[in-house]
């Protein structure tokens, strides 16, 4: 069993058990046999914690992450199997993983220097209450897995721990853990798409490392039947409306034309023929032709637009309301036009709640 002491600060002291699962040959060398010395540097021992469990640490800014402080075996506190500490950090949530190596002369006949590495995972987290919300300032702190070269435990490379060892240990600089990323999928399940093709999705070794996120959006069957209509496709639908459209406008156009054209001639048909056709409007309020004098009317609207036969034009009305002797008029026409200005009175009110003289002398 392998025994790891982890504290913070000198509190919260913590001693994960792991045990050997695994063991991993060290490569095969042709030319000559692999030897015991082989074995123990170049092989790997794989360990797993005995039981899984979180533990729980302080975390902020100023305070000083866990560190790692002594390896064991078999619960023997009088000898240590590194010689250097390593801080744990637990900035984020996500896997670490701290490793290194440490020098040994394990095989007495070579006075060859050999290095024996060694790695320490674990995972960071969120402390949650029971309720289910997030505790600040705490951090989990769960072991996964530790891995050495089988000469780290050799009996021959342990330290008795004095105090000579432990300020040793102290001075030298600590090691820092190192947050491990993701592993990026397979060539096998990576998206590949051709130039120009946003629908049609394939699997292939082609494919580019790392898929952009509009690729892993397309990738979704539900996306592919919401993914928007190609450029093209959508410009020709969009000149197919704007003709439509274009059609339709002419044609109530050329209506609206004809309907004016109507109205006009039969409200000025009964105009007399001694009044100036600089007089009348050709072609709606709009449009009005210029006067012998060679002045015009300031316009406020343009176009065709057809006008109602109970509205008279600005200068028909002007002509009406002006002195028949200032104007030339004579005759029945001046006559006509001095009844009408008569007969123009004010709007006022109705009288709903006068009372008359007969009903006050009554009360």
């Amino acid at each position: 069993m392998v025994h790891l002491s982890i504290d913070q600060e000198g509190f919260r002291d913590i001693r994960p058990v792991f045990k050997l699962v695994g063991y991993s040959r060290p490569p095969e060398c042709e030319t000559a046999p692999i030897s015991l010395n082989v074995h123990l540097n170049s092989a790997q021992a794989d360990f797993m914690p005995l039981k899984r469990q979180s533990f729980i640490f302080h975390h902020a800014t100023l305070d000083t992450p866990p560190i790692l402080r002594r390896l064991t075996i078999n619960g023997d506190e009088s000898h240590d199997y590194i010689s250097r500490q390593a801080y744990l950090s637990l900035r984020a949530n996500g896997a670490y993983s701290v490793h290194g190596a440490e020098s040994s002369h394990v095989d007495r006949h070579h006075a060859e220097c050999t290095n024996l590495a060694w790695k320490f995972d674990y995972l960071v987290g969120d402390r949650r209450a029971d309720n289910g919300k997030l505790v600040p300032g705490e951090k989990t702190f769960t072991p996964l897995g530790f891995s050495c070269s089988p000469g780290l435990l050799h009996p021959a490379h342990r330290k008795k721990i004095r105090l000579m060892h432990i300020v040793k240990k102290s001075v030298v600089p600590k090691l820092t853990a190192e947050k491990l990323e993701p592993p990026a999928p397979p060539c096998s399940l990576r998206p590949s798409v051709r130039p120009g093709d946003t629908h049609s999705i394939s699997f292939g070794p082609s494919s580019p490392p790392h898929p952009s996120t509009r690729m892993g959006f397309l990738s979704h069957r539900r996306a592919r039947s919401q993914v928007s209509k190609q450029p093209d496709a959508a410009a020709h639908d969009l000149s197919k409306n704007w003709e439509h459209i274009s059609s339709i406008s002419n044609t109530l156009h050329a209506t609206f034309r004809r309907t004016s054209t109507r109205s006009r001639s039969a409200d000025y048909s009964s105009y007399p023929a001694s009044r100036e056709p600089s007089d009348i409007p050709t072609s709606g309020l709009g449009h009005a032709a210029p006067r012998s004098g060679g002045s015009s009317l300031p316009t406020r609207f343009s176009g065709d637009i057809a006008l109602d036969r109970k509205i008279l034009p600005a200068t028909m009305l002007a002509t009406l309301l002006s002195d028949p002797s200032e104007t030339g008029l004579a005759g029945p026409t001046a006559t006509h036009a001095s009844n009408l200005a008569g007969n123009i009175q004010p709007l006022r009110p109705p009288n709903h709640h006068t009372r008359t003289s007969t009903s006050h002398r009554g009360s």
